[in-house]
């Protein structure tokens, strides 16, 4: 098998995201570059917390719902005291693998994150992420930025496809120029090499991995 490349030199090999290299290329250049006081909101804690979180100053929160996943992400994450662990379990029965869950089941692990203000980077990697989705809107600060992995999910389409299109901040530009400059190196030698795109802007900026 091929080994994936390590490229934080914070965690060991076993904690690499379940994530294609390029994924986890275009997250970590994202999270380095957020100021120093940024916040950011996860739903799903797992090996993403425990690679992406060293890369921030600032607070890392990540909700978790599931309990035995959540004791052994909090113990992962003991030695950085910026990354706060919380086990919100579902609001109705639910067996993982079978759904990613209805708003019904996700009710309180959806609205957890009111209490806890607003959010520079929200990572949505759990589960009912077209509900996280569709929640985000109240969550992000002003220049905010939401990653949704694997976008490509049928059941998502619908969160991703919101009749309304924004015209306030973050610019537009700047949100596509930030997912080009990542995969440098990676995809393509320089983002120069680029002669068409397309590109739409969702209810929040996102970037879909």
């Amino acid at each position: 098998a091929t080994r994936l490349p390590l490229v934080c030199p914070n965690v060991g090999y076993r904690y690499f995201p379940k994530m294609q290299p390029w994924e986890v290329a275009i997250i970590e250049r994202y999270v380095q570059q957020l100021p120093r006081d940024a916040r950011v909101l996860e739903w799903g804690a797992g090996r993403s917390t425990v690679y992406f979180a060293p890369l921030l100053a600032g607070e890392w929160h990540a909700i978790e719902h599931d309990a035995d996943w959540y004791t052994v992400a909090r113990q992962w994450c003991r030695e950085w005291p910026h990354v706060m662990v919380y086990h919100v379990p579902v609001s109705q029965p639910f067996t993982d693998w079978e759904s990613d869950g209805t708003l019904a089941q996700f009710a309180a692990y959806l609205r957890y994150p009111q209490r806890l203000g607003q959010f520079n980077l929200v990572l949505i990697d759990g589960r009912c992420r077209a509900g996280c989705l569709a929640t985000v809107p109240t969550l992000l600060s002003l220049d905010g930025v939401v990653v949704l992995h694997d976008a490509e999910r049928h059941e998502y389409q619908a969160a991703l496809a919101g009749d309304l299109m924004p015209t306030g901040k973050p610019d537009f530009d700047n949100v596509v120029k930030a997912a080009s400059d990542s995969l440098n190196g990676i995809v393509w030698k320089d983002d120069a090499q680029i002669i068409n795109a397309s590109a739409s802007r969702r209810p929040t900026s996102a970037i879909v991995l």
